[in-house]
């Protein structure tokens, strides 16, 4: 069997952080080696996140977020760091060889955008194009081998898998609710993580707290001629946490759903 991949996680003492690695605890073929967290560091993961206490790693100690120390530790690097920190640190790691999957918003951009929208100047802006953006039911085809992975988030991944592709697009007068589920089925069919919701259904986070699925559910409206859709999903699992791991996955050539649950925790 093969080595497994050295993980880091940056952003350990977060919710993002902490639920990389309570379901990195079950992946067969990551093993954390790396716990980042500035104001944390010194402190062991067990008294960062109490609820992680029983895992082999509780007594990890965090480190401060130091790009060779991450680079001579790990193979993979998941940022879950604010807005401007991966950036920071993605060209020393990028060129040591690491992979990174970024939970932030530092390669979802052109660099134009990021003092609009982030408040910064892009301290890295020749990674931009080099970033897969990390939405694996509809660009999945990008991500094996990929480098450099940006996480889309909790919010445009409802919204984006809910356009699905060309098929559910610009909706004609008379569609039906019918034929809007029925290309959202056609556009999923066989993706483990989407949940298409039949006509009169309601999508419901109580049904996917916990888990790496996002129901959709499309409705029409005959009298403006336009498709209304709704999306529910756990933000810090496929909005976050599962999705990276998701893209990791992929990235490397593991099974897609590797450690990634499917069954809510509800209510």
């Amino acid at each position: 069997m093969a080595e497994p991949v050295r993980t880091a996680v940056l952003g350990a003492s977060g919710y993002a952080g902490g639920e990389l690695l309570r379901l990195l605890a079950s992946h067969p073929h990551l093993e954390v080696t790396f716990l980042g967290g500035d104001r944390s560091a010194g402190r062991p993961l067990a008294e960062v996140q109490p609820h992680l206490g029983e895992l082999p790693i509780a007594g990890l100690q965090l480190r401060a977020s130091d790009a060779s120390a991450i680079a001579a530790a790990s193979d993979l690097v998941f940022s879950a760091l604010p807005h401007g920190e991966s950036a920071r640190l993605a060209p020393p790691l990028l060129e040591a060889g690491c992979t990174l999957v970024d939970l932030a918003g530092d390669f979802r951009l052109d660099a134009e955008s990021y003092p609009v929208w982030y408040g910064f100047e892009h301290p890295a802006p020749a990674w931009l194009d080099k970033a897969v953006y990390g939405l694996p039911e509809l660009l999945g085809e990008a991500l094996p081998g990929a480098k450099l992975v940006a996480d889309p988030g909790c919010f445009p991944t409802p919204v984006i898998l809910g356009c699905g592709d060309d098929r559910v697009r610009d909706a004609r007068p008379r569609v039906t609710t019918g034929s809007l589920t029925d290309c959202l089925a056609a556009a999923f069919a066989g993706r483990p993580f989407v949940r298409v919701q039949p006509p009169r259904g309601m999508v419901d986070a109580k049904r996917t707290r916990g888990t790496n699925v996002v129901e959709l559910q499309a409705v029409a409206d005959p009298r403006t001629g336009t498709a209304v859709v709704l999306g529910a999903l756990d933000n810090l699992i496929k909005g976050a946490a599962g999705q990276a791991i998701q893209n990791a996955n992929l990235a490397f050539g593991f099974p897609e759903g590797t450690a990634l649950p499917t069954l809510a925790v509800y209510p």
